[in-house]
């Protein structure tokens, strides 16, 4: 049976944004359920991106720092630093299946932020415009001290940009382990995080990227 590769990447890029590492077994079996060769190659791309996180920090075209993964190659945004009016780039933090993020310096502010670059495949139409449009000016509107704020948003020169607020932090996986919390420590965690997604979810903004 032959592999979509467009599904494989959406399967990984997923995997690796979304998925703690012990959780990726069960998003494995539920996403490619018996297509076995759809989960190999998932999974060969997982191991790819496991040891190429050992390898020296690679840089973009521009010379912005870039962490390779195994679809770079493919992802052309993933090594062209965008041209945004108002804003300077100064690193690449990683890419979705929606979209890349980099580190930029607002200018008007002085603030750091993370610039969201939607690709222009996922826009192609003026409906899905439209609804990123409007997604974005609700979360704009979300006021919570543990959600993201939105900044500033909009098409420029064909391309669609949101500038959010940069959360200088590690996965919650990663920092359960580093710091070593007790199971009544990541319970409150988890808590403070359900209390954040239920303040969104009330207000009309659904996290569809949850595992």
């Amino acid at each position: 049976m032959a592999v979509d590769p467009a599904r494989a990447k959406s399967l990984f890029l997923a995997a690796l944004d979304h998925a703690a590492p012990g959780e990726r077994a069960a998003y494995l079996d539920r996403e490619c359920g018996t297509d076995a060769p759809m989960r190999h190659r998932v999974e060969a791309l997982l191991a790819a991106d496991q040891g190429a996180g050992s390898l020296s920090q690679a840089q973009t075209s521009n010379g912005l720092p870039l962490h390779p993964r195994p679809f770079d190659h493919v992802l052309p945004e993933a090594h062209v630093a965008p041209q945004i009016e108002g804003y300077k780039v100064v690193g690449y933090l990683g890419a979705g299946a929606m979209g890349v993020v980099w580190k930029a310096l607002q200018l008007s502010v002085g603030r750091e932020v993370a610039l969201k670059v939607i690709r222009l495949g996922n826009l192609s139409s003026e409906k899905a415009q439209l609804r990123f449009s409007r997604e974005v000016r609700t979360c704009a509107n979300l006021e919570h001290p543990n959600v993201a704020r939105v900044y500033d948003s909009g098409p420029q020169h064909g391309v669609h940009f949101c500038a959010m607020e940069l959360i200088d932090g590690v996965p919650l996986d990663r920092f359960v382990l580093d710091q070593k919390l007790s199971r009544q420590q990541i319970l409150g965690l988890m808590e403070t995080v359900c209390r954040a997604v239920d303040f969104a979810h009330q207000r009309g903004v659904i996290h569809r990227d949850l595992l």
